[in-house]
């Protein structure tokens, strides 16, 4: 099954999203079939549809997917896990790019908490700071950057390169 989500996968780095989706909605009524709804692959179908929506501006829809994939998530208490960080990011970015600021900022500081510290890579002083001071400096480059989509790498090439 997930042959046909890395299909989309292909589509959607050429552009091609409309394709992509349908290979993602197909490959999610198939997961939900086989392995029902609240499997992992099933999740990452939902983030998939989600993050194509998003490259397609279309707001709205990858929030279905997001919001969908994070009430998964909470009911199986993986509200600290990697997939919901890229739900909450999702999100963010959606309600970043929509004006709503305070939606964003929000998603954007749990984001912060969430992500395993293994994968947050702020230079050392960061990652000695407390989480208050990691939400400052998230909320300041978010914030300041309005295009800027705050992941992990952007965030660690960001803070790495000299800003």
């Amino acid at each position: 099954i997930s042959i046909i989500d890395c299909i989309g996968l292909g589509y959607d780095n050429r552009q091609k999203h409309s394709e992509a989706q349908k290979f993602y909605l197909e490959s999610l009524e198939l997961k939900k079939k086989v392995l029902g709804t609240q499997s992992q692959e099933y999740i990452k179908s939902l983030i998939n549809l989600g993050m194509s929506f998003d490259q397609q501006t279309d707001y709205p829809k990858s929030r279905k997917y997001y919001e969908e994939a994070n009430s998964i998530l909470k009911s199986l208490k993986k509200e600290n896990s990697q997939d919901n960080a890229y739900v909450l990011n999702g999100l963010a970015v959606g309600y970043q790019y929509e004006g709503k600021y305070d939606l964003s900022e929000k998603l954007y500081y749990h984001y912060i908490d969430v992500q395993p510290p293994s994968t947050i890579r702020l230079c050392p002083v960061m990652k000695e700071a407390s989480s208050e001071s990691k939400k400052e400096m998230a909320g300041a480059i978010s914030f300041g950057f309005p295009n800027l989509f705050i992941g992990d790498f952007s965030l660690y090439l960001l803070i790495n390169e000299g800003f």
